[in-house]
């Protein structure tokens, strides 16, 4: 992957950060959708260098699920944790 934005394995003014590269990517995504979920655009909060499913989300991070969001919280996690594998 590195080979695109790495052409012939020149790395001088490219990008360090992941949107230098990956920002169309982050506003493509619509599953969920990154932009309306004000995610950060530090793809390795949630992705690694190795593959970008399945992704790793932490939703204390972004929006803590307590009271009545507690209580429901296992009726979405599941399939959403399928969707991003």
């Amino acid at each position: 992957m590195s080979a695109l934005c790495h052409i012939g394995g020149n790395y001088n003014n490219t990008p360090t950060d992941c949107a230098g590269c990956h920002q169309s990517d982050y506003d493509n995504t619509t599953n969920p959708d990154h932009e309306t979920a004000q995610f950060p655009t530090t793809c390795n909060d949630c992705h690694t260098e190795d593959a970008w499913a399945p992704a790793n989300f932490d939703h204390n991070q972004f929006y803590p699920l307590n009271g009545a969001h507690a209580v429901v919280a296992n009726e979405c996690v599941v399939p959403y944790r399928r969707e991003l594998q």
